[in-house]
């Protein structure tokens, strides 16, 4: 192990790295990544998937918001292999869905992950 490492410590699933030499400074590691995916289907119809959203936000209203101004459709859905609740849009949404979750604080930048065609 490197001896320059004297401390490590795991609080709310970040890892803080302490040098004794540094002047305190930390590396810091998101808590959670939001996944933002574009499924292509049926020809050139796309589906825009979002997940890993923090469990105390109102999904429903989200999506609601998201369907008026971004003039699509859309629902939440229980998704089986996370556990979790995932949103889905009609259309290629990806760059309106990452703007609108900064623009509004509830994620960083460097917590989302967009994939997708």
């Amino acid at each position: 192990m490197n001896s320059n490492i004297t401390n490590l410590t795991i609080k709310n699933a970040s890892l803080k790295f302490f040098d004794e030499e540094s002047d305190g400074e930390d590396l810091n590691v998101p808590e959670h990544k939001v996944h933002i995916r574009a499924q292509q289907y049926r020809g050139r119809k796309m589906l825009t998937t979002i997940g890993g959203l923090a469990s105390d936000l109102d999904l429903k209203a989200i999506t609601r918001c998201w369907k008026t101004h971004f003039n699509c459709s859309g629902n939440v859905v229980f998704d089986e292999k996370s556990n979790s609740q995932i949103i889905k849009l009609s259309g290629d949404q990806r760059l309106k869905v990452k703007e609108f979750l900064v623009g509004e604080g509830i994620v960083r930048v460097d917590e989302i992950i967009i994939a997708g065609a």
